[in-house]
C-alpha cells in the first residue's frame, strides 16, 4: 500500500534546520571574533561589555560585506550538504534472497551505500565543519583589526567627542574628561567608555567611568580631533 504523499518530508524540514543552525552558528562565530579582536585594541574584553547577541549579528555582516568569499563559503557549504545529502539518497540496492524471499517468490532488497561515501559523511564532514568555524573566526578576526586600523588612520571619525561631569571632588583626570578631546566609545548599563584619539598608539587606552559617578554627559557633534586635542 502506497502512503500519502507528503507536500513537506519531514527529512526536508530537518535539513533545512540543521543548514538554518550551522549558518546562524558561523555568523555569530564571525561576529564575536570581530567584537573580541576589535574591543581588545582598546584594551578590553568583549565578554565584560554587554554585547548583546544582536549587535554579534550586525557585526557578522560587516564581516562578510568585506569578505566576499565569506559568502560563497556559506552557499558553498549549503551546496555540499545538499549534494552529499543526494548522493545519500541515491541507494545502491542489491537483491538477495533469502527463507522469507523464496516463500513470498521475491527477492528481499538490501540497501547499501558505496565505502567512500561511509567516509566522508562520518570523518570528512566534522572536519569540514570546524574548519568552516576557523574560516569564520579568522576572518572575523581580521575584519575587527582592519576596521580598527581604518579608525584609528581616520581619527576616529565614527565616535563623537564628549564631555563628562562626575560627582564628587574634582581631579586633574575628571578636568581632562570634561574638557571635550575624549571620544565615546560605548556605554551599557553599568559602565561609560571613554578614549583619547591620539592616532599614535597601536592600542588605545580605555577610561571606564561607573555610571553611578556621572554628574552629567554631553555627547557633541564632533567626530574629529582639534589642535588642543591633540
Amino acid at each position: 500500500m502506497r502512503s500519502k504523499s507528503n507536500p513537506f518530508p519531514l527529512a526536508d524540514l530537518l535539513d533545512a534546520g540543521a543548514i538554518t543552525g550551522i549558518v546562524v552558528a558561523l555568523l555569530y562565530t564571525a561576529g564575536w571574533s570581530y567584537a573580541y579582536h576589535y574591543f581588545s585594541c582598546f584594551h578590553l574584553n568583549v565578554t565584560e561589555l554587554g554585547v548583546t547577541r544582536d549587535t554579534l549579528f550586525v557585526y557578522s555582516l560587516w564581516v562578510l560585506q568585506g569578505n566576499i568569499p565569506a559568502l560563497l563559503t556559506c552557499f558553498g557549504t549549503i551546496g555540499l550538504y545538499f549534494f552529499l545529502r543526494s548522493l545519500w539518497k541515491k541507494k545502491t540496492i542489491v537483491d538477495q534472497a533469502d527463507t522469507l524471499g523464496e516463500e513470498e517468490g521475491e527477492p528481499v532488497k538490501v540497501i547499501k551505500h558505496p565505502l567512500w561515501l561511509w567516509i566522508v559523511t562520518l570523518v570528512g564532514s566534522p572536519l569540514y565543519l570546524l574548519l568552516l568555524f576557523f574560516i569564520f573566526y579568522y576572518l572575523g578576526s581580521q575584519e575587527g583589526l582592519k576596521d580598527f586600523r581604518e579608525q584609528q588612520k581616520n581619527d576616529f571619525s565614527r565616535y563623537p567627542r564628549v564631555k563628562v561631569w562626575l560627582k564628587g571632588e574634582q581631579t586633574l583626570m575628571t578636568e581632562d574628561w570634561a574638557g571635550g578631546c575624549y571620544r565615546m566609545l560605548l556605554r551599557n548599563k553599568d559602565q561609560l567608555y571613554i578614549f583619547l584619539a591620539d592616532g599614535v598608539t597601536e592600542k588605545v587606552p580605555t577610561e571606564v567611568i561607573p555610571n553611578s559617578r556621572v554628574e552629567a554627559l554631553r555627547v557633541m557633534p564632533m567626530y574629529q580631533s582639534t589642535p588642543e586635542c591633540q
